[in-house]
């Protein structure tokens, strides 16, 4: 899955529903910052709780309401083939960078993905 470079910009894998998909999952993912422009919407990820509401607005301005029922961290290029199992089930995951920083490669070590179902 490649990302946008902007975290301005919210990437959605194509291979997954469209967000508030009665019965499979929608996977959208992006960088949790940048140097240039800051802090991206999914940087809040690493610190929300079960429960937590999550909204959505599509492409054309419908509004879908999730909470988060999971949220684990996973390290970078290591993420479990659960989280693009998209078939009969309806979800919202979310994909963004955590853990650590390595300044050598200019990247997060980590990944944290957030599960959450419909509200």
């Amino acid at each position: 899955m490649r990302l946008p470079e902007s975290p301005d910009v919210v990437g959605w894998w194509v291979r997954s529903a469209p967000v508030g998909d009665a019965t499979d999952s929608t996977v959208l993912a992006r960088h949790v910052d940048s140097a240039r422009t800051g802090v991206g919407a999914l940087a809040t990820l690493r610190e929300m709780k079960i429960g937590d509401r999550v909204l959505v607005t599509d492409a054309f301005g419908g509004r879908h309401d999730y909470k988060l029922a999971a949220r684990r961290d996973y390290p970078k290029y290591e993420l479990p083939d659960d989280v693009f199992a998209v078939r009969g089930r309806p979800r919202l995951v979310l994909i963004t960078c955590g853990g650590p920083f390595d300044e050598k490669t200019g990247r997060y070590c980590d990944n944290v993905v957030g599960y959450a179902v419909p509200a």
